[in-house]
């Protein structure tokens, strides 16, 4: 009788943590990045050797602004060079972010800092503020860039001892997404 229950918790505990990541790598495919970072995060003990998790994980977080989060799954993306290189990434970006925030509150002077490029908004960002190629509205305490048919709104909100980086994207003067980095 004992058996029989210890192998039903196991069913029920392997089906669980089945569903879970189908779910996150759904949540993943349909840009759900929020919810895929947050379910995540839950299940990490269970998936912390699981590099496709991993990447998921890591991803989905810097995708939905949470870059705090990302720390977790970076130190485990050891096994292949392809891990390795997806760390590297998830890093590069994390300290770009960390930069510009620097650049907005400090004046950190950030142009010979060279960090590898990646297509991400991050990055294009870094680049701009590496440059100086963007608009600082003083009295707002914003920064302006503009891209190719869009403009970001860049600034840096801090709560709590807590710093966090804001992006707002316009089309045509019309706000079409914002994303707050923390």
């Amino acid at each position: 009788m004992v058996l029989y229950k210890i192998f039903f918790i196991l069913l029920f505990n392997i089906t669980l943590f089945a569903t879970t990541i189908n779910e996150i790598k759904q949540d993943f495919k349909e840009k759900r990045y929020k919810m895929a970072c947050d379910k995540a995060s839950e299940v990490y003990k269970y998936y912390n050797d699981n590099s496709i998790y991993l990447n998921l994980f890591a991803y989905s977080c810097i995708k939905a602004g949470f870059f705090s989060r990302v720390f977790l799954p970076i130190v485990n993306l050891t096994s292949s060079k392809e891990d390795r290189e997806n760390a590297t990434f998830y890093l590069t970006l994390l300290y770009q972010k960390n930069l510009i925030v620097e650049k907005i509150l400090d004046n950190k002077d950030i142009s010979n800092i060279i960090l590898p490029e990646t297509e991400d908004i991050i990055s294009t960002i870094y680049r701009k503020f590496q440059k100086n190629e963007y608009i600082y509205k003083k009295e707002e305490n914003l920064f302006y860039i503009q891209l190719k048919g869009k403009s970001l709104e860049i600034g840096v909100i801090t709560k709590k001892g807590e710093n966090a980086l804001f992006v707002n994207t316009y089309i045509d003067n019309q706000l079409i997404n914002s994303i707050v980095y923390r």
